[in-house]
């Protein structure tokens, strides 16, 4: 007996029992997972290139390197020579070095390292009265130039009483009423702690009699500052445990700019446009929605129908069978 002629298509039949390919349901719990990790990937990126457009961002890399970074749009007064302290020998020089009307003898009264003295109120308000009968434009033309947080700490006697520039960001300001008695007219100033560009870390301390209208007081500041002033001494402050040492300098005002709130570009609405926009919007949203819904309503995977062994059977019995007449044939032979 031969193979029946259509036993391949019984073959294909018997093998076509394999499930079809798995077919990912876009509303599924697992798909949307990964299509919001994609989302928020991709913010990530544009918020990474948006904070890196930002050159504040690396002055810390500047540090770093040691180099100094001057705070955004503030001005640069022309670097101040480091000094020796002794120099200059003589008196004439060391008086050609200070603003007009300061008295270098009540500059010998100030003391490093120590907190306030009674021995120093003199050249205190001496150096504050000159400040208030000058004006600011004054005071920045006739700047020494700008001096780093390193000069003023480790040559102090040297820039004592000297007029100079510092620049950084202002973290603390609060208002001092409680002086000593003066015949200045003084009876009040504030107090500053100044982070400077090239030291972000450590504080100084400025006193200034004015400040800018709008300034913020607290503890909680972030302003920009530019300060002409007389370095004063290296104070001894009690505020911190251990006391520190830190410069602190007199000053008049502050150059500060009041930070303007960001701009939101509006654009006018007109009902005429908006409406067949939204028309549109909402139509093509209806659009993708029934296209998902007609893509993913058929059955899942798992969930085909099995196959029908009954029908199989009745064909491969139906195949298999050879014909009556051949059986006649083989019986009339016999």
């Amino acid at each position: 007996m031969g193979v029946p002629s259509n036993w391949g298509t019984l073959s294909n039949i018997m093998l076509n029992f394999r499930r079809n390919p798995p077919v990912r349901n876009p509303l599924a719990r697992r798909q949307q997972w990964r299509l919001l990790s994609l989302i928020m990937a991709m913010g990530l990126v544009v918020l990474v290139i948006s904070e890196a457009r930002d050159p504040a961002n690396y002055a810390w890399l500047v540090t770093l390197c040691g180099g100094e970074s001057a705070p955004a749009g503030a001005p640069i007064a022309a670097e101040a020579s480091e000094r020796i302290e002794g120099d200059p020998a003589d008196e004439e020089a060391a008086a050609g070095r200070y603003h007009p009307g300061v008295k270098p003898e009540l500059l010998r009264s100030i003391s490093d390292n120590t907190i306030f003295g009674n021995e120093e109120k003199d050249a205190w308000f001496h150096l504050l009265d000159i400040l208030k009968r000058t004006d600011e434009a004054t005071l920045a033309r006739r700047s020494t130039g700008r001096a780093t947080y390193a000069q003023l700490d480790k040559q102090s006697s040297a820039y004592r009483g000297e007029l100079v520039t510092v620049l950084g960001t202002i973290r603390r300001a609060r208002r001092i009423s409680k002086i000593p008695e003066n015949d200045v007219g003084i009876d009040h100033y504030y107090q500053l702690w100044l982070f400077t560009a090239d030291n972000p870390t450590l504080p100084m301390v400025v006193y200034c009699l004015y400040l800018p209208e709008g300034f913020p007081i607290g503890k909680e500041v972030e302003a920009e500052a530019t300060i002409h002033g007389f370095y004063f001494k290296r104070w001894l402050t009690n505020a911190q445990t251990p006391p520190l040492e830190r410069p602190m300098m007199l000053a008049r005002t502050v150059h500060w700019q009041e930070p303007r709130p960001a701009k939101v570009n509006t654009m006018p609405v007109n009902s005429d446009t908006m409406l067949p926009v939204l028309g549109v919007a909402i139509g093509l949203a209806l659009c993708v929605v029934v296209f998902v819904y007609l893509k993913t309503r058929s059955t899942k995977p798992g969930e085909s129908e099995p196959p029908d062994f009954d029908a199989i059977r009745l064909a491969v019995v139906s195949d298999v069978e050879p014909p009556s007449d051949a059986i006649d044939a083989d019986a009339a032979n016999e």
